[in-house]
């Protein structure tokens, strides 16, 4: 079992041939705790690569959490696995939906039907989750503001990252008001232009910008140290 002071997750291998695994989570997942999870996807995933994550016990989801299991699911999938989410509660399921992930990942009610995605059979013994307390998230520090930037492309790319970082869920027309707001003071951005710019960058979808508030947050964790 890995836990922190606000994540648990127990993990349990099951089915005919002993390749799957259930990691049942609990409480939060955010920049800091994300680390454990990509840890123990990281140690299971060397002989295992189908998951099923029960989300039964978890509050909250960060730009961080979703990150990881978007960075793993592609390896899982070119070597035949996948990675499908479970029993999640009414919040944290609305930011999936929100963020279009049920189109990467699969969802299911429970996890009978999640052993039945990977083919095995609906007798197949299912492993008790752990209950533990969840404790108070602590709350982050505000992230600091990006300095008005004008005129040249780099200046215009970096707020662009910037801005992602501290919402990742900004949709292309969010990022585009808030980059002609006082705060950053661009001159009005095109829709053609902003497409382009994101595309270029690689941040051309909610994945995608998910990916790098994760990278940002894990370098900024590191710069503190």
């Amino acid at each position: 079992m890995k836990e922190t002071v606000e994540l648990r997750i127990s993990s349990r291998i099951i089915g005919k041939q002993k390749t799957v695994a259930i990691m049942s989570l609990e409480g939060f997942i955010d920049s800091t705790t994300a680390v454990i999870l990509k840890e123990e996807l990281g140690t299971l995933g060397r002989d295992i690569n189908r998951f099923i994550l029960n989300f039964s016990g978890v509050e909250y989801v960060s730009s961080a959490g979703w990150g990881v299991i978007l960075a793993r699911i592609k390896e899982h999938r070119e070597k035949g696995g996948d990675i499908v989410f479970t029993k999640m509660i009414k919040e944290v399921y609305s930011i999936y939906q929100l963020l279009e992930l049920d189109k990467v990942i699969k969802y299911f009610a429970n996890i009978e039907e999640s052993l039945r995605f990977f083919g095995e059979a609906p007798g197949t013994p299912i492993p008790e989750a752990v209950r533990p307390t969840v404790k108070e998230r602590p709350v982050a520090a505000p992230a600091k503001k990006t300095p008005a930037a004008h005129g040249r492309r780099k200046d215009l790319e970096e707020a662009i990252r910037a801005i992602i970082a501290e919402n990742p869920l900004y949709n292309t027309a969010q990022i585009k008001n808030r980059l002609e707001s006082d705060e950053y003071g661009f001159e009005k951005l095109g829709r053609l232009k902003m497409y382009n710019l994101l595309r270029s960058l690689n941040l051309n979808t909610r994945e995608k910008r998910l990916y790098h508030a994760w990278q940002a947050e894990k370098k900024a964790r590191k710069e503190r140290l």
